[in-house]
This record gives C-alpha cells, structure tokens and sequence, in this order.
C-alpha cells in the first residue's frame, strides 16, 4: 500500500476514533516516519476541527521531548500527518517497582519539558494518557517522547456518556465548560503516574461517568500507597497533589515540577534561569507570516477558471519562506488538486519529471494503460520513468529528443488538469537543473491558458530571473513593529525601546536572526541576572554568533561575479549611497545599475532606507572591504 504516491506501509502500528497509523517509508529518501490517517474524518470535517493555521503552527514545534509532527498531507479525501518515527515503548507497558524509582523520575521529568514547550506555545496536548508517551532505556539513559499532541478527542457531550479512551485522564474542568489551562494536562499527568505505578485509575468507571453528567463534581482517591508499597510518600503527594480538583493547588509548569522532584531525591534536574529561556526561545520561535500564503491563495480562483500562474517567492534563510510555502499548501488538502509538494537538492534537480515519476508508480496498471500521453518520450526518459533514474541520468539527449519529452510532459499536464486543477511546490528552486529552467519557460504561455499553478521558492535573485512569465513575491524582513513584537514574545516581556532598536539594527528584521541573537545574549549570561532579566547590555562591541555570520555570508555567494566587484567597491564608502553615485561610482549604466541594486535587495546585501542604500550587514560590508584596494574606486581619494 502506497500513500500519496510516495510513503510505503511497513505495518499498522494501531488505530483510534479518528485515524489509522501507519510505519511507512518515503520512497523518496528512505526514511522512516509515522504517518496518521485521517480516514474516519473527511478533510471537509477535520479542518472543521483542525485549521491549516494550526497544522502549519504544529509543525514548527520541536523538542528533544515531542514527537515531531514534520507535515501534513491528503489521499484521496482524507488528511494525513507525518510524524518523526520512533522506535520505543508505550508507557502502557510500564510497571513501577521501587527499583524504578529513577527511571520514573526520568520520565516525569522529560513529559514535564514537552509539556513546557507546548505550553510555551500556548497549545495544550489535551490527550495526554498512557498510549502518547513512548519511552526506551539504552544502557542508563532513559528517552521519552510524548506524541499526539494538539488533538481533542474528549467527548464532553453530557448527554453522551460512553467512556472513552481519553476520558479517564481529563481534568474536571474538562467537564464543567471551564477554561482549560496547562494546570489540566498536569492533572492528565496525575491520571497517567497513578495508572503506571498503581494498575488502577484514580477514579471507577461511575465516578468518571458522574463526572461527565455532572451529579458529581469530585471524589477522593485512594492512597497511591495503599494499593502499591512500592510508593513512598513524597511520590504519593507528588501524585495527589497534580490531582487536586482546584486548578490553582496542582502542579501548572515543568519549573515547579522539576523543583519539587529535585527536593526529594539526589539526582538533580536542570531548570535554571538561562536552561529554560533558551528553551522557550528556540521552541517558541514560531513565526507564520500569513498574508504571504494568503497573496498565493488568491490566484488559486483563477486557477481554477483556467488561468495558470508560475509564482516565484523569493526569501533568504530566516525570512519564513518555508514556513509561507507550507502553510499555502496546508489550505489546499481538500483533494481537489493533484498537489504535488518537491524539494530540490544539488543531486535532486529535475521535480516535475521526478513528480511524474511518483505519480506513474502510484497508479494502477489499467490506468497507466489509459495514459497516451507519453508514447512518444525519448528511451531516457522510459528508463527513467519505469526503470533506474541514475542510470538514466547517464543518458545524454540531443535537442529534438528532449523537446519530445517536454512536448509529451506538456501533453499530459494538460490531461491531468482536465481532470482536476494541478498544484506543483517547488522548494529550493535555486538548485533547479538547466533542463527545468528550459521546461517551465517551455509551458509558461501553456500554463496560462490551463488549470495549472506553479510555485518556486527561490533564495537567490540570478535563478529567479531565468523564468519568463513570473509573478515574483519576495518576502521582506521584519518591520520594527514586528520585531519588537517578536522579541516581546520570544522573551514573554516587554522590553525597552533601546534593546529593540539595536536588535532590529543588528538582525536587520531577519527573525532566524533574532532569535539566535537573544540566545546567544542567554547562554553568555549577558541579559540574565539570577532574577531575570536585565537589558542594559551594551552592544558596542558585540559580535554575531557564526551561524548568523555564515548565513550571511552565504547570500554574498549568491551574488554573481561582477556584482560581488561591485560590492566590494561600494564597501569602502562610508556613507548611505543615491543611485546617482553608485552609477557614478561603477561607471555603469541605466539597466545594469537597475539590475545591480535589483540583485543586491533581493539577496538583502543592500537595504533602501528612504531613497537611499545602506549595507544590511556590518560583517558582510567589512567582509567585502577587507578585500577591496581604495584606488580601484572612481573618483576615490584617500583624505
């Protein structure tokens, strides 16, 4: 069985009121990764319960601690998630012994960390039992993932009183039409630690059911102790005290949680100031820029009415250009496109014949017979369809063979978008061979008249200019006002006007950057105190962490040869430049001074501020002067 043309099932790894799950292999990179689906729900009926907003949101969660949800796609009619396969135990299996202390203790420990990422994005798990925690032991090292997260399958219909599976573990408030808080998965929490060290729930059958129809609001557990020795009273009143009915008396965050447990045993947990700002940084970075995915949403329309569009979206690393690609596509799963979703590498070039190739093997016999589309291709491209694609990369071609190939490609992209619109993402276009530069300038007045869209995320300017008939989006960088809500929420404060303003300087509204500079801030101590935070750090003397060095340094090589000379005679100049001097400067024309400041925004080595052009970055300008001879300058002289 293969699913969405591209993941093979290994075996069923269990089903659930909504979905069935899957061990598969993509039979693009041999990977192995869990794959849910949705196949009790329509897609109609699951965005009803889950957006494309929060989808995309889910995906960008990762956590040492949390199963990580990678993607989202469709079959048919019906959604699925594709998830980091896994190979451990369901806590399920657990049995606590005194002799498991530790290990317990290591368990609580790392479900309280995926709790607090999750919570630190504002998403409550809401089905934390048992079956979503997975655990394995290798040699002393105890692993945990909580999986499942962001779902609600709690039946909270009085009038419905079947015991689910997840029911046993919800909080009371659950219950009462009262908000739910992180307080509530801790409660599940409760639920779940009682379970594994006692055998029994906290609460019969009848109490959960009085519970749910509302003629009883609380009843008292037995001592955890009580029905296991084993139990000694500082875990017991960790364990009743995370099942308190009052929300305000449990156990509400990993900090408290891991203080408590660091107390009454001697193995201690980290949790400090700077351990758990950086934590929330990273895995509260979350960023969708929405109005980008919503500009390519509508075109989808036109579409539709049989006026295709090739959309070039060009980004630097940082600016969410993925992010923006996948929550477009994440609007589209109602399985009324063929969406095809590819991304290019500097081995993996060719994506709409590799799509092809997908497709082809996904389809039945009869129905690849009912394909004439292709009865004219050359033997390469045979070989590669139906047989070895590196075998057939060995094959050259000459001019009449390969435009009978993109003749009979055209050929059946038309058939197919008779039948239904076709969608194509194309991710890192920047690596697309010659031959797909030759094939989407070939179709691009055809795509125009047919139901068809093509959509390439690019981050370098020189590809993006090879493609005839384009509209280009280019993603910006933050605006002050994003920024500085931005790092308002990354930090969960509000920080002074001074902080923000050299972080806007120094990132140049690049969130990637942002983000990495306020960790390096925290991790060398120099906006934390033993109470918090404090922002009177002088940035004078401060430099770029180097990951943030090679990113920017990467869009230099973007920059083709003449322009980089360019660059490098601009770099000398100390102040902001009018395109009257930089065309005086180089000594060049209307049109290659056009394409020149062109490049240099879209690669974002030069920012317009006003009707004038700055260096973005301190260390790409002083890159380039280092390198540059002042002589070499028109009308430069040294004073």
């Amino acid at each position: 069985m293969i699913i969405d043309h591209r993941y093979e099932v290994l075996e069923s790894l269990g089903s659930g009121a909504w979905s069935n799950v899957y061990k598969v292999q993509d039979k693009r990179s041999g990977f192995i990764y869990t794959l849910k689906l949705f196949q009790y729900l329509s897609s109609a009926e699951l965005y009803e319960k889950f957006s494309a907003e929060e989808m995309h949101h889910i995906t960008k969660i990762e956590h040492p601690n949390l199963g990580h949800i990678m993607d989202f796609g469709h079959v048919g009619d019906h959604i699925y998630s594709l998830s980091e396969y896994y190979d451990g135990t369901s806590l399920r299996n657990f049995r606590y012994r005194k002799a498991q202390t530790e290990i317990l203790y290591d368990v609580i420990v790392q479900i309280a960390y995926a709790l607090e990422a999750l919570h630190g994005q504002e998403i409550l798990h809401k089905d934390l039992k048992p079956e979503n925690v997975l655990f394995r032991i290798d040699g002393n090292k105890v692993g945990v993932m909580v999986i499942d997260y962001g779902f609600s399958k709690i039946n909270t219909n009085p009038d419905h009183q079947e015991i689910t599976g997840s029911l046993p573990y919800a909080a009371p408030e659950a219950f009462q039409a009262r908000l739910l808080t992180p307080a509530s998965d801790y409660y599940s929490l409760g639920v779940l630690l009682y379970q594994i060290t006692t055998g029994s729930y906290p609460f019969s059958l009848a109490q959960i059911n009085a519970l749910v129809t509302g003629s009883q609001y609380y009843f008292i557990p037995k001592f955890p102790s009580e029905l296991n020795p084993d139990i000694s009273p500082a875990l017991e009143k960790f364990i009743l005290r995370l099942l308190e009915k009052n929300p305000e008396n449990r156990f509400d965050s990993a900090g408290d949680v891991i203080n408590y447990i660091n107390r009454i045993q001697t193995k201690q947990y980290p949790f400090s100031i700077e351990w758990s700002l950086v934590n929330r940084i990273r895995y509260n970075s979350y960023v969708a820029r929405e109005n980008y995915s919503h500009q390519m949403l509508d075109y989808v329309p036109n579409i539709e009415a049989s006026n295709g569009k090739i959309i070039s979206v060009i980004a630097g690393e940082g600016l969410g250009k993925e992010s923006i690609l996948s929550l477009f596509r994440y609007h589209l799963l109602y399985g009324n496109y063929f969406l095809f979703d590819y991304r290019c590498s500097k081995h993996d070039h060719e994506p709409f014949f590799a799509l092809i190739k997908e497709f082809m093997q996904s389809i039945t016999k009869d129905e690849l017979l009912k394909l004439n589309n292709l009865d004219n291709i050359s033997a390469k491209f045979k070989l590669y369809l139906f047989q070895s694609a590196s075998e057939a990369r060995k094959i050259s071609q000459n001019q009449d063979e390969l435009r009978a190939d993109f003749e009979s490609v055209r050929s059946l992209l038309q058939s197919l978008s008779e039948h239904k619109p076709i969608i194509f993402i194309i991710r890192n276009a920047q690596f697309i061979h010659k031959h797909t530069v030759d094939f989407i300038n070939f179709i691009s007045s055809f795509v125009t008249e047919h139901r068809i869209m093509i959509v390439m995320g690019f981050n370098e300017y020189n590809k993006v200019n090879l493609i005839q008939h384009k509209v280009l989006i280019q993603i910006p960088p933050f605006t002050y006002q994003e920024t500085l809500d931005y790092i308002n929420k990354l930090l969960n404060q509000i920080t002074p006007e001074y902080f923000n303003a050299r972080i806007w300087e120094l990132a140049a509204g690049n969130p990637y950057f942002i983000r990495e500079i306020l960790v390096d801030l925290v991790e060398k101590k120099k906006i934390t105190t033993q109470s918090g935070l404090r922002f009177d750090f002088d940035f004078l003397e401060y430099k770029f962490p180097l990951k943030v060095v090679n990113s920017i340094y990467a869009r230099l090589s973007h920059i083709n040869d003449i322009h980089y000379s360019y660059l490098k005679m601009l770099s000398v100049v100390e102040s902001p430049l009018n395109r009257e001097l930089i065309a005086y400067l180089l000594n060049i024309k209307d049109k290659e001074l056009y394409d020149f400041i062109n490049s240099s925004l879209l690669n974002e080595i030069l920012s317009r501020q006003q009707h004038l052009y700055v260096f973005t970055y301190k260390v790409a300008k002083q890159r380039l002067k280092a390198k540059t001879p002042l002589q070499r300058i028109k009308g430069y002289h040294k004073k």
